[in-house]
This record gives structure tokens, sequence and C-alpha cells, in this order.
């Protein structure tokens, strides 16, 4: 028999997440239902944040990584999108 994995009503209705790899956690409310949304507010994190730490784009139901975002030393904006 095969182990289905069992998702409650949050993550089906809102699989898109953020995710911070320096911590090795997600970031608490911010879970959406558009990937362009959660990009659009990836972007604008890194905007305004200070560390230079990356944030990723991730479907929690598929485990597929969507984007990558990172600000370096001088102020760029670099992104991965997959």
């Amino acid at each position: 028999m095969v182990k289905r994995a069992r998702y409650t009503a949050d993550e089906t209705v809102r699989p898109i997440r953020l995710w911070l790899p320096a911590t090795g956690e997600g970031m608490r409310h911010y879970y959406y239902t558009d990937a362009r949304h959660a990009q659009e507010r990836a972007l604008i994190l890194i905007a305004w944040q200070a560390v230079t730490e990356p944030i990723e784009v991730y479907n929690c139901v598929t485990g597929r990584l969507l984007a990558v975002y990172k600000q370096t030393t001088n102020g760029e904006i670099h992104y991965e999108r997959f």
C-alpha cells in the first residue's frame, strides 16, 4: 500500500510559500494562491531587507522551487526563476 501525503486545507488552498534557506524555515503568514503574487512579495521583502539573505518561492504541495531572490551588498537584486 502506498502512503500518500496528507495536506491540510491551508496547503491546498494556498500552496505557494516563501522560504528562508539560511535559517531553514518558512516565512510565516506568507502563503499565496498565485506564484506571481508570491514573487512580487519576495521582491518587496528583498528590496526592504537589510541583510543579504536569499528568499526562495516554492510550491509546498509539489515541492517545486519557483524562484530565488537575493540582494547583493551594493543593492542590486538578483533573481532566478525556474
